[in-house]
């Protein structure tokens, strides 16, 4: 939540940052007033195979990771993050194995989403999207087969030799 003032005094949603709009405004937001997380939700967010989070994927993370590397840098010249706090530099290898901020990453989080809505299907079909830019990932290979990936499955298996 923010006031209507300071959301227009600070321009609105940028239209350089297309399809993380949110993202950027609160960053400015953040660089130019105090803000606070608060520890309860104040919405309903509804998940669905057309919204923008979903469609743009790629190119979402792609200015997700340039904002943040500017803001980062902006911040810690302004004194207002300290170096050990700057967001850690997403390597090759994060990206292969889907961790958290890459494209894998997401596409894992979605699939999670889905199977937690009952869609299995479309956590499959997230699954394998994710698995297309982070072969390496065990958790999104987990997500694709679950009952396959249980431990307590192989562990019976075995057991049962």
């Amino acid at each position: 939540m923010a006031r209507t003032q300071v959301l227009r005094e600070l321009g609105g949603y940028p239209a350089d940052a297309p399809h993380a709009e949110d993202y950027a405004l609160w960053l400015k937001v953040v660089a130019a007033h105090e803000t606070a997380n608060l520890p309860e939700y104040l919405l309903h967010y509804r998940v669905h195979a057309g919204q923008v989070s979903q469609q743009k994927m790629r190119m979402q993370r792609r200015m997700t990771r340039e904002l943040a590397r500017a803001a980062g840098l902006e911040f810690a010249r302004r004194g207002l993050l300290p170096g050990s706090q700057q967001p850690p530099e997403i390597t090759l290898w994060a990206d292969l194995t889907g961790r958290p901020g890459t494209l894998g990453g997401d596409y894992y989080h979605w699939s999670r989403v889905y199977r937690k809505l009952g869609d299995g299907s479309a956590a499959t079909r997230a699954a394998c999207k994710g698995l297309q830019v982070a072969p390496f990932s065990i958790d999104l290979w987990r997500s694709l087969v679950p009952h396959l990936a249980s431990p307590r499955r192989w562990l019976r298996h075995i057991l049962n030799r």
